[in-house]
């Protein structure tokens, strides 16, 4: 018998791989499979798998995260679309590509931590560009936990690779100490500072009507970057850095000209 086995951290209820393995309904079609029997579901959490855990993951790491990513990442729960959040997974769902169009800009955008350690907020660093079908295309989440130069390293790598026009960072922390670093790394970089002016969610409403209306997608997925916009109200207590990162980049893109052509292979 032929048998294929997929393993993930459950999404939301909205997700393809519950609708086909837990509801038992086609994910493209929404009707009933003509063989569910061949799909089943077995729940495995970390408290089943100590002895090959660090000490303390459990306790320290998975406990302590934000109420909805512990739901997920520590008791395997599939969720439930969450009232008040400006996006949700089917939404997102319908926002993927493959692969971009042919793009006439790409920036960076960066939502820098003001400190590093277990304990510190991420540092949100998300590539976007705009194609010549005149949409946005999310390219990357290259989020990560760390010290400044850590950060900094990663924002010019990626600035090279893609390679891209522009680098945004909000400055409301750390100020010109952003710049200053940044162009250490990389003295002819293209940077300019953003300050926010307005509340998170003011912030984002702009750009998720843009997913509404599809003119945004995300090519390929981003688990914890789409996990913060699912998740994200007027009364979340957590800091949602990928996502302030994706609402400069976008932000970005719709304020600003259109550059040289290239693909993104």
């Amino acid at each position: 018998i032929n048998r294929a086995y997929f393993d993930c951290n459950p999404s939301g209820k909205s997700h393809w791989t519950y609708k086909l393995f837990l509801e038992k309904h086609d994910p493209l079609t929404n009707q009933p499979l003509a063989a569910p029997e061949n799909y089943a579901a077995m729940l495995m959490n970390p408290a089943g798998n100590l002895q090959n855990l660090p000490e303390g993951y459990l306790e320290n790491t998975l406990e302590n995260l934000p109420e909805l990513q512990r739901r997920r990442f520590l008791c395997g729960e599939f969720l439930d679309d969450l009232s008040g959040a400006l996006w949700n997974r089917k939404m997102l769902q319908n926002c993927r590509r493959n692969t971009p169009p042919e793009l006439t800009r790409v920036v960076i955008g960066v939502d820098p931590a003001v400190t590093s350690g277990n304990g510190a907020d991420f540092t949100g660093i998300v590539a976007a560009g705009r194609g010549t079908d005149g949409n946005i295309y999310v390219l990357e989440d290259a989020s990560l936990r760390g010290k400044p130069h850590q950060w900094g390293k990663r924002v010019i790598d990626l600035y090279h690779r893609l390679p891209a026009d522009r680098v945004v960072g909000e400055v409301n922390n750390g100020g010109e100490l952003i710049e200053t670093m940044l162009r250490a790394l990389e003295a002819d970089l293209s940077y300019r500072p953003v300050r926010a002016a307005r509340g998170k969610i003011a912030r984002a409403e702009p750009v998720a009507a843009l997913y509404e209306q599809k003119k945004v997608f995300h090519v390929g997925e981003f688990p914890d970057l789409e996990d913060e916009m699912c998740s994200f109200t007027a009364e979340s207590t957590f800091s949602p850095d990928r996502l302030d990162a994706l609402v400069w980049a976008v932000t970005e893109l719709l304020h600003s000209p259109a550059g040289k052509r290239y693909v993104i292979a």
